[in-house]
């Protein structure tokens, strides 16, 4: 067996990286950053199924991850919605999940590199590159805390404010995950563990910063990430990318954690081929290419026509009154986005 490289040990490279493994291929995975880790998420996963995650040999690493069978909807700090979700989402934090997977890709004898970057222009047959999303505008800025001691008013919030959303569900550990999005004020300055309440204030999301700042925040999970795009699916003809790299949908979907376990799992079996021998590296990448583009391209447009309706102050007012005249199928926009 060829052996497979793998750059970035995010849930796309992880995933795939197992998986490989469990069916003998020999890895070698490059990780720029340590485990464990926080990361700006929202941790949990809406829309991959079991079967996936058994596919891949990471349904083991789910132990102890919540399920979010409900939905609220807040507008302006006012409650617009409860609604229940059409499947129920896995509630875990990046810190603990990638933690699992990173030490099980260990156990089962790949080669993780950490600490270490790997340049674009290394490029070689058999290498992937599942290294996070592709650096954009400076426009958007993602934010996330956890916190104890923080009453939810249903499994999933997701909060409305000027340029921004935010949303707050459980993790592990009795934790609860703020996480949002906000565009970019250079005004507002301060320390990584406030910074995400004094966004929350400034884009008029005052009560949910109120009950950030009278819960027991926990200032390591802190983290901020700049940079963020929501371009379109873009593939290349000449490497193979997987999870954020070939395209980002927005985090109100929840989606983003099972498209890049997804993306794994449409990997898999066509990189088996090649490191068999039975096939060569440029028709691999076409193949998964087509794969990925017939699996997400619906979602992936769909989330970034619907985007501008949940941060832009006009959008949401014409949201809102279409949510309360009943007017928004919901359930038909999650069947779409998932």
């Amino acid at each position: 067996m060829k052996t497979i490289t793998i750059v970035g040990g995010g849930l796309a490279g992880l995933s795939l990286g197992i998986a490989l493994l469990k069916r003998a291929v020999p890895v070698i995975l490059f990780e720029a950053g340590n485990f464990p880790r926080h990361k700006v998420c929202g941790e949990f996963m809406a829309g991959v199924t079991d079967a996936t995650l058994k596919e891949l040999g990471i349904a083991e690493h789910m132990k102890g991850a919540g399920k979010l069978k409900t939905t609220s909807w807040y507008y302006r700090d006012k409650l617009d919605r409860i609604e229940d979700l059409p499947r129920p989402a896995i509630a875990l934090s990046r810190y603990t999940l990638d933690n699992r997977m990173a030490q099980k890709f260990k156990q089962l004898g790949g080669d993780l590199r950490t600490g270490v970057r790997i340049s674009k222009e290394n490029d070689e047959p058999g290498r992937v590159w599942a290294s996070g999303r592709q650096i954009g505008r400076p426009i958007w800025l993602g934010l996330k805390v956890h916190c104890h001691d923080f009453p939810l008013n249903s499994d999933l919030e997701l909060h409305l404010g000027n340029y921004a959303y935010a949303g707050a569900s459980p993790v592990e550990n009795g934790r609860v995950n703020v996480c949002g999005l906000f565009r970019r004020r250079p005004e507002i300055k301060g320390e990584k563990k406030h910074l995400l309440q004094l966004y929350l204030k400034a884009c008029g999301m005052n009560s949910l910063a109120e009950r950030v700042a009278n819960a027991r925040t926990d200032p390591q999970s802190a983290c901020a990430v700049a940079g963020i795009d929501f371009k379109p699916l873009s593939l290349s003809q000449d490497r193979l990318c997987l999870g954020d790299q070939v395209g980002m949908i927005p985090p109100f979907t929840g989606n983003g954690m099972s498209i890049a376990i997804e993306s794994a799992a449409l990997a898999a079996s066509p990189i088996i081929a090649f490191a068999a021998g039975k096939e060569c590296w440029t028709v691999t990448i076409k193949t998964i290419n087509m794969r990925i583009r017939k699996r997400f391209r619906v979602r992936l447009s769909l989330s970034r026509l619907i985007h501008p309706m949940l941060y832009h102050p006009k959008c949401q007012r014409i949201l809102v009154m279409a949510n309360r005249a009943r007017l928004l199928p919901f359930q038909t926009l999650y069947n779409h986005l998932h």
